[in-house]
């Protein structure tokens, strides 16, 4: 900017990066260190063209240079693969080897002390990685369930199967025949509710009962079914075995966290260079867990299955870029990568690298572990059930035993009619002797003594139906 004053031209301060008006002393070609070997090549690969660099990309590499394009001023710089651990990375800048470091470089309080990181561009955090359990228990289908409520489903049912049969075994042909033909048939209508294939039901009352057993029945096979999908599910996520060594790995600050953080001991702990690394430690028994950070979780499940996230996550501070002490440019990479946040920009990039998400992940420790269903599930419904049954069997009884009672008092009062129809006859007999009748009066006299008799048996069949 140019302004004018007394006469001469007067220039506004300049600023350079950093908002210092320090005129550098002159800067060239960065050199920037990136890990020649990590662990996920997702984040850095460094591809090579004899003993030559071709070529560097990666996840870190593409927020470097969307970094750069939101800068006020352009810097040139050369990508230096090294070969050492990120401590010894981050360590070349104090000795003045690189000019700054660029990958997956979490930030840690005893790095911060000798370099400066900008704003971490990722979240990270420290998990374990187990592998799905492939073998089953033999009984894994009776553990949706105690033992006290199988025991009370059996009970039921059994329950439920003298009530049909008494209620049944009087007015249904199914049920004739000895007592094992009677048995079967009872059972066979129990068991066949829960496939709506029964057979015809006479009694009312056994209608009742059965409608009730298969609300019963229809209740503990969901119940049943999501109970067992859970369990297995959890089952699935239980490391194969326990007390045996877990990998990480070995170049990063993760096995100095594990032995003083999560108190693991050094032989317990394997070594491990490079992702496919990983598989192989598993399928050969090395290791029944990993330690990982969770951008290298999302790298490593989108890429295998069979793995899944087990217990909590140790949080950390982030992936960031690591400069010189009081560098002016870590803040402004600092401005930039804010910016790369709340435009989207990275949040595309991340989903262009790493299509998983650990949300899509089952973990056995974020819900409730699945046990068997007790008693304390059921006792409603076995009450009901029982309860029912039991009701609708005294209800028949209480019937059956009045009506019982009615047709003693039509046999008491069958039996006086006829007596004293004998008598009547008696008297008939008398006055033909005295008074002969033609045919036709003895015909009418028959018809009219069967009357009552007809009324009666009408009644007693009435009465059976009433007990059916």
């Amino acid at each position: 900017m140019v302004s004018r004053g007394k006469g001469v031209d007067a220039l506004s301060p300049v600023y350079w990066p950093g908002g210092s008006e320090r005129v550098p002393g002159g800067w060239g070609k960065l050199r920037i260190g990136v890990p020649a070997m990590p662990a996920f090549d997702e984040f850095v690969k460094v591809e090579y063209e004899g003993k030559k660099v071709k070529e560097v990309t990666g996840f870190c590499i593409d927020v470097f240079s969307e970094t750069l394009k939101r800068l006020s001023y352009e810097l040139e710089y050369e990508f230096f693969p090294f070969n050492g651990t990120y401590d010894e990375l981050v360590n070349q800048i104090p000795l003045k080897v690189h000019d700054a470091a660029v990958g997956d470089i979490t930030i840690l309080a005893k790095r911060s002390m000798n370099v400066t990181f900008t704003e971490p561009f990722l979240s990270s955090g420290l998990s374990m990685l187990v592998r799905l359990r492939q073998n089953r228990a033999p009984w894994m289908l009776t553990k949706p369930f105690t033992m006290s409520v199988w025991l009370l489903i059996i009970a039921t049912m059994v329950y439920t199967g003298i009530i049909v049969w008494y209620l049944e075994h009087r007015v249904n042909p199914e049920f004739g025949g000895p007592w094992w033909i009677q048995l079967g048939a009872t059972f066979w209508l129990i068991f066949s509710t829960i496939f709506f294939a029964h057979g015809r039901l006479y009694s009312y009352y056994t209608k009742i009962v059965v409608v009730v057993w298969l609300i019963a029945v229809l209740i503990f096979t969901s119940s049943f079914t999501a109970n067992l999908s859970s369990i297995l599910t959890a089952e699935m996520l239980e490391p194969a075995v326990a007390d045996s060594k877990v990998g990480c790995d070995g170049d990063s600050f993760v096995l100095k966290y594990l032995q003083d953080v999560l108190g693991y001991k050094e032989d317990k702990i394997e070594k491990i260079r490079k992702s496919e690394d990983y598989i192989e430690a598993f399928d050969s028994g090395k290791i029944t867990a990993a330690f990982l950070e969770i951008p290298e979780l999302r790298v490593f499940l989108s890429k295998y299955d069979g793995y899944a996230v087990r217990g909590e996550t140790y949080m950390l501070g982030g992936y960031g870029f690591a400069f010189p002490k009081g560098s002016p440019i870590a803040e402004d990479f600092s401005q930039a990568i804010l910016e790369l946040t709340e435009n989207g920009t990275l949040k595309k990039l991340e989903d262009m690298w790493f299509s998983f998400t650990l949300s899509n992940c089952p973990s056995p420790d974020n819900g409730i572990k699945q046990d068997s269903l007790s008693l304390e599930s059921f006792w409603a419904l076995f009450l009901f059930t029982g309860g029912t049954s039991t009701i609708v069997l005294l209800i028949f009884k209480a019937r059956l035993i009045i009506h019982r009672a009615v047709g003693v008092s039509l046999r008491d009062r069958f039996n006086m009619i006829g007596r004293s129809r004998n008598s009547w006859r008696r008297g008939l007999g008398l006055e033909r002797s005295v008074k002969p009748t033609s045919s036709d009066q003895d015909e009418n006299a028959t018809t009219t003594d069967q009357r009552p008799f007809n009324h009666i048996s009408e009644l007693l069949h009435h009465a059976r139906d009433d007990i059916k």
